[in-house]
């Protein structure tokens, strides 16, 4: 038996919805996680009805290293898709021509190395994906030997494929897929498109009288969302959860669960949310209501998953002031005797941790805890049966205290710092006992 006898004998041994059927052609030549394939399932279904929603989701497929299987599932998809425009490079300008004119699903690969030369380029790539998301998307630029401005309307889904991140702003449009290299023993098979044509063909045809048969229903339908998922994330994904609840059976909850587990193990990565997520575990794990800036900052950069204590450049406390600033969040002024401190209060930043920080208020797996007195060496997860105030405070030596602050960060040449009576007050450190 042939390979297209074969994959169409999967195909049509399947009577399910046409959902199932997407999912497990995929599944023959990528490796998988059954979330992944069911997001991307109803992605592929949503192409063919883009126009009748608000938002097109984009498929964000991104891995650590090369090899993973990237442009693999992008090959896949130019067979599922209606009108696929793949390619690994294009100009601006061809990009919103083909958008606007003939309605193209973007399959871009290898993002990273388009947006890697000229910053202007790279620029201008990005606003146009970043407009394309939202139906009255549109992206303008000038044409003719006039130079005449123009706008071309840039929306419509696409896929793109990256290794490590994209843009924020990219990122934050679209359903994440983190691919991984195959494990031994892994098996898939290999994308011949001579066999695969026809029964991919044959696919495509069925998704699009499916689609079309139920686009009035999506179109207006408001589905339950996952209330787990953040505004920007819900429009991505009512459309999708729409198509899950128009194809019934099992489909409503895989789906939800599918894209639920996909956004929760999203991680946002912009330098800002990482700071407020650290800022928010050191005032948790100290138990603090005030910490001094230099403090802070001691605490931040000793933090090794963090980007704070990069040698090149570390972390310090001018730099932390000017990261915050556009939260309305400043240091204060405190004395102490003739000695005048600047640092942060936990109630300023409440509001905003309320606001921009998802998941539980106080996360203790991503908080830290030193194994030893010292504040900045090893650290481990705290544990889910560990107090809140595991850090111990009551062993740290005036040594301990003055090492997190008194390297480098930010402070004036002429001001001799001892932080250790002001941090016994400002953070109700039990003080050292004095030597024998």
């Amino acid at each position: 038996m042939s390979v297209a006898d074969d994959a169409l004998r999967e195909i049509d041994s399947l009577d399910a919805a046409p959902l199932d059927d997407v999912a497990a052609f995929i599944c023959q030549f990528v490796t998988l996680t059954a979330f992944q394939a069911d997001a991307i399932a109803l992605w592929v279904a949503m192409t063919y009805i883009s126009d009748r929603f608000s938002f097109a989701a984009y498929l964000l497929i991104t891995s650590a290293e090369k090899r993973c299987g990237k442009s693999r599932l992008l090959e896949v998809l130019k067979l599922l898709v209606p009108r696929p425009l793949f390619t690994a490079r294009i100009s601006v300008a061809a990009l919103v021509r083909s958008l606007d004119a003939e309605k193209r699903v973007l399959l871009l690969d290898e993002f990273d190395a388009a947006v890697r030369g000229d910053r202007e380029i790279a620029e201008a790539l990005r606003g146009a994906l970043d407009a394309g998301f939202h139906c009255d998307g549109t992206h303008t630029i000038t044409v003719g030997k006039d130079f005449k401005v123009k706008q071309f309307r840039v929306y419509g889904p696409k896929a793109i494929a990256t290794i490590r991140d994209l843009p924020d702003t990219v990122a934050d449009r679209g359903i994440p897929i983190v691919m991984e290299r195959k494990a031994t023993g892994e098996r898939v098979r290999r994308l011949r498109e001579r066999y695969v044509k026809e029964p991919a063909a044959a696919l495509r045809q069925r998704l699009e009288a499916w689609t079309n048969g139920v686009a009035d229903e999506a179109a207006v339908a408001e589905p339950d969302l996952p209330d787990e998922l953040d505004d920007r994330a819900q429009d991505i994904v009512e459309p999708l959860v729409a198509i899950a609840d128009c194809a019934g059976g099992d489909w409503p909850q895989q789906a939800r669960t599918a894209l639920r587990t996909l956004f929760q193990a999203k991680a946002d990565t912009s330098r800002t949310t990482i700071l407020l997520r650290d800022i928010r575990g050191v005032f948790v794990e100290m138990d603090a209501q005030r910490i001094p800036s230099a403090y802070l900052v001691g605490r931040l950069t000793s933090i090794e998953s963090s980007p704070w204590g990069n040698p090149q450049n570390p972390l310090n406390v001018h730099q932390l002031a000017k990261m915050l600033a556009p939260f309305s969040i400043a240091p204060h002024v405190k004395r102490d005797g003739k000695k005048t401190f600047r640092g942060y209060e936990r109630a300023q930043f409440e509001r905003v941790w309320e606001r921009y920080l998802s998941g539980p208020q106080a996360d203790r797996n991503n908080v830290t805890k030193p194994t030893t007195t010292d504040f900045v060496t090893v650290n481990e997860p705290l544990q889910d049966d560990a107090p809140l105030q595991a850090v111990k405070r009551n062993k740290l030596g005036p040594d301990d205290v003055c090492n997190a602050v008194t390297v480098s960060h930010g402070l004036d040449d002429d001001e001799e710092i001892n932080l250790l009576s002001y941090a016994v007050r400002w953070l109700s450190l039990p003080a050292p006992k004095s030597p024998e």
